[in-house]
């Protein structure tokens, strides 16, 4: 079992009301940053979780875009690593559920989040990481300058436009 971390027990405590979207948002987004530091085997157990609770988000929402960007950003984590390592997680830890995971079901679920908000910078920057990922730099490219265009809204948002110029400097987009 995964110890409980700051972030993970409120935002569990949010969850608990099958009524709120919300909750199920914050506790896809707490396991999948939690994952993102964790061992192998740990990681993939969170990994599960993280889809199967942003799913159930919108299972409560088809339009809750916090979900739809975890799902696009679950399906580009799966999808990173080396075609051997998504068949360890597969095979040796019993994910299952990674099989589903493409880069195409990540460029839709993040396109979907920016269609739902369009204010959210951090939708507009992971979608154009992906398109990175995917070689689709004039996408990338255009998605980072509505990073730079847009007001900051959110606390990260400085950070993600920082990030974004660094790219667009870097010519990474």
């Amino acid at each position: 079992m995964v110890r409980e971390g700051r972030a993970l027990r409120p935002a569990r405590r949010r969850a608990a009301d099958p009524t709120r979207v919300e909750g199920e948002e914050w506790l896809a987004i707490a396991l999948g940053r939690r994952a993102l530091s964790e061992g192998p085997r740990t990681r993939v157990h969170l990994a599960v979780e993280v889809r199967r609770t942003a799913l159930e988000a919108l299972r409560l929402d088809s339009l809750a875009a916090g979900a739809h960007h975890v799902l696009g950003e679950w399906n580009a984590e799966v999808e990173r690593p080396s075609g051997i390592e998504r068949w360890g997680a597969r095979k040796l830890l019993g994910a299952d559920a990674f099989k589903d995971a493409s880069w195409d079901r990540a460029v839709e679920q993040l396109r979907r989040a920016v269609a739902l908000d369009p204010t959210g910078l951090i939708h507009h920057f992971d979608l154009a990481r992906v398109y990175l990922d995917v070689g689709w730099t004039d996408r990338a490219h255009a998605e980072l300058e509505e990073v730079l265009t847009r007001p900051a809204v959110q606390p990260a948002d400085p950070f993600l436009t920082r990030r974004a110029q660094k790219l667009l400097d870097r010519g990474r987009a």
